[in-house]
């Protein structure tokens, strides 16, 4: 079996990251489960949902900073985890950051570094790893925190001293990446409001630059709407529910018992409706 971790970015949780506003679809919730099942052994990945103060934590107001999140974020997966089941992420907007920041903590660390070795993939869907041709980084952080927030000046500031820092730190993780199988999705459609004139996340920022990387557009989409799907049909779900099919078969299970189950659980920070 495997097991899919979904950590949210800026503004986080289930109800404002992942929510379709027509249909209010929660796509992991809704969709997902049914299209994850080993065709025949009957079982079925288990799906959690990590949840944290994304908006204190790049803030860096109070005492948790975002490398600080990342730790927290092994510890509740070590802690949650009864059996080895091999890992794939899926990391919305700066939530990969702190994805990238836990797994090249967890090389160095022998009380998490078990996540790391049963990690098979990560998907990141809007998340800068580079700068771009109109900003760099940093910049690039900033203009999510300015599109996704109502009142994003204490972010925007915390950001702006610190991020710098948290990417360099974040980009380590190439160096621990092995035969992590990445894939990396951006969008098409700029802001409709803000300052931004260009693509918040283009093609090249959401790069990776590691080896054997995947990067694919979703269609018709701007950076806020990235992980919210209407239903199955919809095109842009279908490209990451396939994604994560891939690297589920990757690994192939064995001697499964017949039945079909699923686990929707979010632990850490509670979400906010």
């Amino acid at each position: 079996l495997h097991s899919i971790i979904i950590v949210h970015g800026l503004n986080g949780g289930t109800a404002r990251s992942f929510t379709h506003s027509q249909t209010g679809t929660i796509w992991f919730q809704h969709l997902l489960p049914d299209d994850v099942v080993d065709s025949e052994t009957r079982t079925n990945a288990r799906i959690w949902v990590y949840g944290y103060n994304a908006d204190t934590t790049f803030e860096n107001a109070g005492n948790t900073t975002a490398f600080d999140q990342a730790t927290n974020l092994l510890e509740s997966v070590r802690n949650v985890r009864k059996t080895r089941r091999k890992v794939i992420w899926v990391c919305h907007s700066l939530g990969g950051i702190i994805v990238k920041t836990a797994l090249f903590q967890a090389n160095s660390k022998d009380r998490y570094r078990a996540i790391l070795e049963d990690t098979i993939g990560t998907i990141f869907i809007g998340t800068p790893h580079q700068g771009s041709g109109y900003a760099n980084v940093a910049e690039i952080a900033q203009q999510i925190a300015r599109v996704v927030l109502f009142k994003p000046k204490a972010i925007v500031t915390g950001l702006k001293k610190n991020c710098h820092q948290l990417f360099e730190t974040a980009n380590n993780f190439a160096d621990v990446s092995g035969k992590i199988k990445i894939f990396c999705f951006y969008e098409t459609i700029r802001p409709e409001v803000g300052p931004p004139i260009w693509l918040i996340v283009t093609k090249d920022s959401a790069s990776t630059r590691i080896p054997g990387e995947v990067l694919l557009a979703l269609e018709d989409v701007k950076h806020t709407d990235l992980c919210k799907f209407r239903d199955h049909k919809d095109p842009n779900y279908r490209r990451v529910r396939d994604s994560i099919k891939e690297l589920m078969r990757m690994t192939v299970s064995i001697s499964r018992p017949a039945y079909c189950t699923y686990w929707v659980i979010e632990w850490g920070h509670a979400d906010k409706t």
